[in-house]
Parts: C-alpha cells; sequence; structure tokens
C-alpha cells in the first residue's frame, strides 16, 4: 500500500515539474503539500524514528529505490529556476516579499499587517496611485469594511491622485463608495476609476507625477498575487517589476485611460457603472 503511495507522491512531482509558475504562482503552495504529504507518508510508514533514520542502509531494495527517486525530485525542484518571474532581466531575487498566509488565524492577520504597511510605505514617497485589479470593488458583504478599512489605509495618507482599474462586471457599487469615501475625506485629492472590459492583472503602480500624461520614465511597479482580502487565503506574491517592465505597462494602462475615465462622484453617481 505504501509504494501506491510513494508512487502517487513522485507522479505529483513530475505534475509540479511541468507546472507554469509564471501564470500560476499557487504551484508553490502545492509543492509545500507535497513536501508535507511526503512527511507524513514517511511517519505513516515508518513511525519509529531509528527505522526512518536507518532506512537508507537497511530498508528492503524496492523502498530504498522508490523514495531515493522521490528525495532527488524534491530537491531538483528546491533548485529549480521555475520560481522567477518571466519579466524582462528579472529572476527570483525580485521577491521582496512572500506572504504565506493560508487557513491559519495568527498567520493571516500578520501576513495582511505586512503587506498593508509595504505597500504604505512604498506610496509614502509618490502623489501618484494606480490600483489594477480586476476584482477590486467584488467581495462578500461580511468582509467588507475590512477590506476597504485596508486599501484605504495604504493609499489614504500621501498619495494624491488614484487610479482605479478594474473589470466592468465585478462591481458592488457599496464596495466602491466605501473606498471613495473613505479617500475623499480631505476633499483635496483627485480619484479617477477605469472600468475595463478585459482585465486579468493584478498590479500597484506609483509615480511622481499625477498628470494625464506623466513621463513614461518616472513609473514603478509590483505585481502581486491577490487582492488586499486574498492575504488570508493564499500565499501571495509581491514582486518589483524591473523599470522598463513598469514604463511599457504603463503604456497598456495609457491605452485603457484613452478609452475614458470617470471621476470618482460620477461614476458612483450611475446606476451601473
Amino acid at each position: 500500500m505504501y509504494l501506491e503511495q510513494i508512487d502517487e507522491l513522485v507522479r505529483c512531482l513530475h505534475q509540479l515539474r511541468d507546472f507554469n509558475f509564471e501564470r500560476h504562482p499557487g504551484g508553490l503552495k502545492r509543492y509545500s503539500e507535497i513536501e508535507q504529504l511526503y512527511d507524513h507518508v514517511m511517519r505513516d510508514v515508518f513511525p519509529d524514528e531509528h527505522w526512518r533514520s536507518g532506512l537508507r542502509n537497511h530498508g528492503p531494495s524496492s523502498v530504498h529505490a522508490h523514495l531515493d527517486r522521490l528525495e532527488r525530485q524534491i530537491a531538483s525542484l528546491r533548485h529549480a529556476d521555475s520560481g522567477g518571474c518571466r519579466f524582462t532581466q528579472s529572476d527570483a531575487a525580485q521577491f521582496p516579499q512572500l506572504l504565506t498566509a493560508v487557513n491559519d488565524l495568527k498567520a493571516s492577520t500578520v501576513g495582511k499587517t505586512q503587506f498593508i504597511e509595504h505597500f504604505k510605505e512604498w506610496f509614502s514617497t509618490h502623489p501618484r496611485g494606480v490600483v489594477v485589479d480586476p476584482y477590486l470593488f467584488t467581495l462578500a458583504k461580511q468582509k467588507q469594511k475590512d477590506y476597504c478599512d485596508g486599501v484605504i489605509e495604504i493609499l489614504g495618507k500621501t498619495v494624491e491622485r488614484i487610479d482605479f482599474y478594474y473589470l466592468r462586471g465585478n462591481y458592488v457599487k457599496a464596495v466602491a463608495q466605501d473606498i471613495f469615501d473613505g479617500l475623499n475625506l480631505s476633499k483635496k485629492r483627485d480619484i479617477f476609476f477605469y472600468p475595463c472590459e478585459n482585465l486579468h492583472d493584478r498590479v500597484w503602480l506609483r509615480h511622481y507625477e499625477t498628470s494625464d500624461t506623466p513621463s513614461l520614465t518616472g513609473w514603478e511597479g509590483r505585481v502581486v498575487g491577490a487582492s488586499v482580502n486574498g492575504i488570508s487565503l493564499r500565499p501571495t506574491y509581491v514582486i518589483d517589476m524591473p523599470k522598463d517592465d513598469a514604463k511599457g505597462y504603463s503604456k497598456y494602462i495609457a491605452n485603457l485611460r484613452s478609452n475614458g475615465g470617470i471621476g470618482g462622484a460620477a461614476i458612483l453617481a450611475q446606476k451601473t457603472p
């Protein structure tokens, strides 16, 4: 029975080796799960610590071969270059932070706090903030206040102009209203909404200019793996974009802006923005 379990682990590792980490960052979570499963199988098959430690010299040859193959698979994945973001000139060193807050109340609280503090500091030196998120204004009612407070805390201190890009079909007006109201208390900042027809990315950008046509060279960006409310549900990457990539991405959002943006107050006055 345990040989079948070990074989299943090897099959999982083969699948993971072919996993597209660039398009599915959740593969790292899967990798962690497989490591835990491997440890569980080892303890299940060899409950005695002495047996586990002496397996290399005294275990049956069939078990030895299976486990040796499995450990080689794990080692190859651990040192593989699969985790790098495939942006221009980027590699695994571009990860400034990995927030691993999954199904653990304490960890999720710490992870979310780190995320908020991380971006508050990042935006504190720039007056222009951009949030690109297809599900920015979509949220279950019971989580609404906590989520809105997080977005407001990140952007609400120093950013003078805020642009929100979101998927038109994923919009809850009450969420947008709460975020807008929280950010607009001073009445001294510009807030623009850009509903989009086709949007897949979650990207946060900053700039030192607030005009509609800021210089291309001033953009800086970060790719994130989840919205603020998703930090407690899955591992979340915050990946620095090389400046050339941020510059290229700014051209994409400039094209979205050319299709028309709407001031926050105006869009919230509409019935179906």
